[in-house]
């Protein structure tokens, strides 16, 4: 099985150089699929930020040369294509490593 990207909606934030990106993925023939959010930034709005803010985790982050939506997209889809599993749920924890996942940490209580 592998993913398959659906949509990719940029919300903007108050600074030029970084942008939350939802995604819609899901496996690839099917239809559907689960929300991700990654953040994309800018290696200069980075240095920036760890100047004002000190260290910061990378996790669900892509640094980009410069915030062109389609470049990142294209980035996205990269990335996605090097992913495959048995399950979608064995797929969905790989895409989590790349991307916050809606379901992340999520316990079904009875």
């Amino acid at each position: 099985m592998r993913p398959a990207l659906r949509f990719a909606e940029f919300r903007l934030t108050d600074d030029s150089g970084c942008v939350w990106v939802d995604l819609e993925i899901g496996p690839f023939g099917h239809e559907g699929g689960e929300l991700f959010s990654l953040m994309v930034c800018t290696a200069d709005w980075l240095v920036r930020d760890v100047e004002r803010n000190g260290a910061r985790s990378g996790w669900a982050m892509l640094i980009v040369p410069r915030i062109d939506h389609d470049d990142v997209k294209r980035e996205i889809e990269s990335q996605l294509a090097r992913l495959s599993a048995d399950t979608w749920s064995d797929l969905a924890l790989q895409l989590s490593r790349i991307a916050i996942w809606e379901f992340d940490r999520y316990v079904d209580h009875p």
